[in-house]
């Protein structure tokens, strides 16, 4: 799943790049809003880990302190 994320990232980092440095604004493909597509998932990628570590450490401070 992870890796599914990975290639995600970098094919969004690759057309934000695109974007960033083409002439006129648009990419190849006419499209203008890379960077904000890049900083979503980007956004949605963080707060997924931060979620899931979160739970993680609620569950582990739970566990140790009523000792399951």
């Amino acid at each position: 799943m992870l890796a599914i994320y990975k290639v995600q990232l970098n094919t969004s980092l690759t057309e934000a790049y695109q974007h960033l440095t083409s002439a006129n604004g648009t990419s190849a493909d006419g499209q203008s809003n890379h960077v904000f597509v890049l900083m979503a998932s980007i956004l949605g990628i963080l707060a997924t880990i931060g979620m899931t570590v979160n739970s993680f450490l609620v569950f582990v401070t739970i566990r140790s302190k009523y000792e399951i």
